[in-house]
């Protein structure tokens, strides 16, 4: 058996591997000062609802090969990733999280619910896309 090409591959330890290596090398990173042409991806964040999808994650992988694409012959890529935290789907979350409604809560009771809820998902939101993009 070829040792460098196991049977039964452990996906979970090559993906950490490549991830880890990616991120030392800032191979997604954008570089603002650099000489390439600079090919821009503009996409609406995901909004924090606290479901992404398999929808969510076929829109944005779509636009992740465009981009490695581009990478791939000689661009400077910028393909940013935010999230939507500032809005209703938020508070609907908030809502069916926590059992209760928005205008029967105390309002900076409320904010706080969905100032911590965005904060938690963004975090949750970035490691998903990160696991699936790069």
């Amino acid at each position: 058996m070829n040792e460098e090409f196991p049977k039964r591959p452990k996906h979970d330890e090559i993906e950490e591997k490549w991830r880890k290596k990616w991120k030392e090398n800032e191979v997604f990173s954008y570089n603002p000062d650099s000489d390439k042409e600079v090919y821009s991806i503009d996409t609406p964040p995901p909004t924090v609802s606290g479901a992404l999808h398999m929808g969510h994650a076929a829109s944005y992988l779509q636009t992740e090969f465009i981009a490695r694409y581009k990478r791939m012959n000689g661009y400077e890529v910028f393909y940013p990733m935010g999230f939507d935290d500032n809005g209703l789907p938020t508070e609907r979350y908030v809502e069916r999280k926590h059992g209760i409604e928005a205008h029967k809560t105390d309002k900076d009771k409320f904010i706080e619910l969905c100032l911590k809820a965005a904060e938690e998902e963004r975090k949750n939101y970035r490691e998903v896309w990160e696991r699936l993009n790069k």
